[in-house]
């Protein structure tokens, strides 16, 4: 592994929002390496977008593992990666959604568990997340505190969640858009 270097797989990656992120924070940050080694995306039109504007250093297509469902990841095709960054489903979280949780009739309530699944198995320094700010209260409240118990047990630390709310409006985008943003480190 390239000490100096942050790989990174961007799960539920849509258009690459994560990694547009990124590469933002590198206009800022010049030292910093970053390289995504892969992505997860199960919808072809989310993936083709994606496709379009990230590549590779050498301009060849990032490795697409597709439905996050189905990564095996003992899989020893699979990489490995210091950071686990994702927006996981918030439909089911959200106050615009049905609120139905892990109950969401799609299954995309669910989806968090298949981030604790390979990261149990591929132990990544960071796990960075989004969601809508009411992930962490109400009635989806025991979800989160499932999530710190289960980061907890994995060596993410005692207190391993530090979170902020922020809105998409302070960075430069043309949206009013509020979002939860957790992090975690191994150790």
């Amino acid at each position: 592994m390239d000490k100096g270097k942050i790989r990174i797989f961007e799960g539920f990656a849509g258009y690459g929002g994560g990694s547009f992120g990124l590469k933002r924070l590198k206009e800022n940050l010049p030292d910093l390496e970053l390289e995504v080694v892969g992505y997860s995306e199960f919808d072809r039109f989310a993936s083709e977008l994606f496709d379009a504007n990230h590549h590779q250093a050498d301009g060849s297509p990032l490795k697409n593992w597709g439905d996050i469902t189905k990564i095996d990841p003992y899989d020893p095709n699979f990489p490995d990666f210091d950071m686990f960054m994702g927006g996981f489903p918030c439909q089911p979280f959200s106050s615009a959604g049905m609120q139905k949780g892990t109950d969401d009739p799609y299954g995309r309530g669910v989806m968090l568990s298949h981030i604790i699944r390979i990261c149990k198995v591929k132990k990544p320094k960071y796990i960075f997340l989004e969601n809508v700010k009411g992930f962490t209260h109400g009635k989806f409240q025991p979800i989160h505190n499932q999530l710190v118990k289960d980061l907890r047990k994995m060596g993410y630390g005692k207190e391993p969640l530090a979170k902020a709310v922020l809105n998409s409006k302070d960075y430069g985008v043309p949206q009013n858009r509020e979002r939860l943003w957790m992090f975690a480190q191994l150790g």
